[in-house]
């Protein structure tokens, strides 16, 4: 039987943990001519975490980050996040990829939790985020186009962007 979701009453179905990538599919989709891709943890400091909160205007809960890059490139190819954000009520996790300029690659779903709203996972949705970078608005039904049916999870997805863009810019150009 299906695990029942945290805090559902009998009335909300059960959820199925939707697995579409792999930490290591991920990595290899953002970079595929790589053949090492290397990991670097970043712990913020109080003040660049204070500086993020306020370029986002919302409070991190995390001090540190895991950043990926092709450890073999002679250039860079750019950077990817693993991040996690709550849809309604489990987590979306799901890989942002940010090229050497700063602006997203791609955005791939990594797992999905909620029995409904995976249409986040859809490139129709993922590759509205391409281009984006640190200083865009990232707006719902502005600048991201909503998808019926999973609000809370384009809410989450779109957070989560904008989120890892902002401390990946940090990280790269912050003080």
């Amino acid at each position: 039987m299906p695990a029942r979701a945290a805090g559902s009453d009998a009335a909300y179905p059960d959820f199925v943990e939707q697995v579409f990538l792999s930490k290591e599919a991920a990595l290899k989709s953002a970079f595929p001519a790589c053949s090492a891709v290397g990991e670097t943890i970043h712990v913020l400091s109080k003040e660049k975490k204070t500086r993020i909160e306020g370029r986002l205007g919302w409070t991190l809960d995390a001090s540190s980050i895991t950043v990926y890059g092709c450890s073999n490139a002679i250039e860079s190819q750019g950077q990817a996040v693993i991040a996690e954000e709550i849809g309604k009520f489990k987590p979306i996790t799901f890989m942002v990829k940010v090229g050497a300029g700063g602006e997203v690659e791609k955005v791939e779903v990594m797992t999905y939790r909620e029995p409904v709203g995976a249409e986040v996972k859809r490139t129709r949705f993922t590759r509205q985020f391409r281009g984006k970078s640190a200083s865009s608005p990232l707006r719902i039904n502005r600048d991201i186009l909503n998808v019926t049916g999973a609000t809370m999870s384009v809410q989450a997805m779109t957070a989560g962007v904008k989120k890892s863009l902002i401390i990946l810019d940090e990280i790269n150009h912050g003080k």
